[in-house]
């Protein structure tokens, strides 16, 4: 049974102008305004890039992600909350010890009440994108006093729906997982550009300096070999069937945190009408995010900021 009856949809009180993706800084100057650091929690460390004052607002990447996945955020943002972007542990230079792959997402949680209690907050506002996403619908069931309002993007996935039939992207015809080995095991500037690709609707809007610095990563030999170890590479291939999946969705009833549900119009993998499906089961509120695909916070910045400060401070 759902959670409450859906909120749908959002809408913002103004129509956002996008600027020109030529308008936008190098990764390296939108981050600029941000302090990065190591955050010493009582289990892991974590690397975090830190703007702005006021609400706490923790925001984690998607699967083989980073913090970078935010540099088109963190300065819009940091004006209207204390943002940290996180790079989630066993990705980045966050810790990688106790990795278990089943139970990764349970992991992730514990993570971020890790970091929570080494920042000194009792409850945060959450944004998580895909891997971020599904952890923090495991995070909203586990520790729903953790959060206030947390906006969750592209992801959602800890559960079987009980219905069937889904609309899939054109654009999930590119096989994640071969193009995630390939990136990992041979981390060359095409073929961790081809696997970047596969995240927005358009190709050409992954720039090389976000690819850059994707790469620079996967190059480290302890990030690659956790990255190898979180895509199953030494023992058979990525799947979402190596995941324990705990909940049904009856489970979803005892929804707590106020949400938001973010879905691109062509997302690579199901489409919004997914969106619509989970946003409903848990009463949260559901927004499409046009002409973009699994990366609407960094094809579409100005919207997404925009999203993000009025759901946030509502």
């Amino acid at each position: 049974m759902p959670a409450a009856s859906a909120k749908l949809p959002f809408a913002l009180s103004r129509e956002v102008r996008e600027r020109p993706a030529s308008d936008w800084a190098s990764v390296a100057d939108e981050l600029s305004v941000a302090k990065v650091r190591i955050v010493e929690g009582r289990r892991w460390k974590h690397r975090v890039f830190e703007a702005g004052s006021g609400q706490p607002l923790l925001m984690y990447h998607g699967i083989g992600g980073h913090a970078e996945t935010y540099a088109r955020n963190i300065r819009a943002l940091s004006e209207h909350f204390h943002v940290y972007a996180v790079d989630a542990l066993f990705h980045g230079r966050s810790s990688k010890d106790g990795f278990d792959l089943p139970t990764m997402y349970d992991l992730l949680v514990d993570g971020f009440v890790d970091l929570v209690d080494a920042l000194g907050y009792r409850s945060v506002a959450f944004e998580g994108e895909s891997m971020g996403a599904m952890f923090g619908a495991n995070l909203a069931l586990r520790y729903p006093e953790r959060v206030d309002r947390m906006v969750l993007t592209a992801g959602f996935y800890l559960f079987k729906p009980a219905r069937a039939g889904f609309a899939t992207a054109a654009h999930a015809a590119r096989n994640l997982g071969e193009l995630s080995t390939k990136a990992v095991v041979e981390p060359t500037f095409e073929n961790v550009q081809r696997r970047m690709r596969w995240l927005v609707a358009e190709p050409g809007r992954m720039t090389d300096d976000i690819v850059d610095v994707r790469r620079e990563l996967y190059a480290d030999p302890e990030i690659n070999a956790s990255m190898r170890r979180v895509f199953n590479l030494d023992h058979g291939q990525f799947s979402t069937d190596l995941y324990d999946w705990p909940y049904t969705e009856s489970d979803l009833a005892s929804w707590q945190p106020e949400t938001l549900v973010l879905w691109g119009e062509h997302n690579p993998g199901q489409g919004p009408d997914f969106g619509v499906y989970c946003a409903d089961l848990i009463g949260a509120q559901f927004y499409t995010v046009a002409d973009s695909g699994h990366w609407p916070q960094w094809e579409h910045p100005d919207e997404y900021n925009q999203l993000l400060i009025e759901y946030l401070t509502a």
